[in-house]
């Protein structure tokens, strides 16, 4: 074909046609006999829109550490109480905060198709894993609240982590990042 069209236009013109992507046919062979398909954007929608609800439940939590910190500090219970309470719940406040962060703008990053989302979204969903294993091991609830919060959120966390750990999540963002290239076709 190349040479039938090489033969008709001529060398000049023919680099024309395949530099402006007139001419658009697969290098090698096919698998399947189909054109190739974009991949599915489902595991990044999903994994964005849950890591912005796992962000917001960390935002939550951090609220509730630093309500927690502000009636002490109010009471003053501050000076009085248990400083590894206090310790405890600096540490937590600051790791609900930087979770809530991590997620919210991973999430984000992720639906806006920026591959950079992943990995900051992996490191939001594995540290909030960490924390809520650490918590359910740790805490005692009599709150339905704080009861039903944490295997939520554990569900949510590993959940993220799942979906963004997918290779279709992957083959999305590079195809969003590199339309030209992400189709195997060196001319399209």
């Amino acid at each position: 074909m190349l040479v039938r069209l090489a033969a008709k236009l001529g060398s000049k013109q023919l680099f024309d046609v395949v530099k402006q992507g007139k001419m658009n046919h697969p290098v090698g062979p096919q698998p399947f006999g189909g054109p190739h398909t974009a991949p599915s954007s489902v595991s990044t929608i999903t994994a964005g829109v849950l890591a912005l609800g796992g962000g917001m439940l960390a935002a939550y939590m951090f609220t509730g550490a630093a309500i927690s910190l502000h009636t002490l500090q109010a009471n003053e219970l501050f000076n009085n109480s248990v400083p590894l309470f206090v310790t405890r719940l600096v540490f937590h406040a600051l790791l609900s905060a930087a979770i809530a962060f991590l997620l919210g703008l991973g999430g984000l990053r992720l639906l806006t198709g920026k591959s950079v989302g992943r990995p900051l979204v992996v490191a939001g969903a594995a540290l909030a894993l960490a924390v809520v294993i650490r918590l359910m091991c740790v805490n005692q609830h009599t709150d339905l609240v704080e009861t039903l919060l944490e295997p939520t959120f554990f569900g949510i966390a590993a959940t993220v982590l799942f979906t963004t750990l997918l290779p279709s999540t992957g083959r999305w963002l590079q195809t969003i990042a590199h339309p030209a290239g992400a189709a195997g076709y060196p001319y399209s």
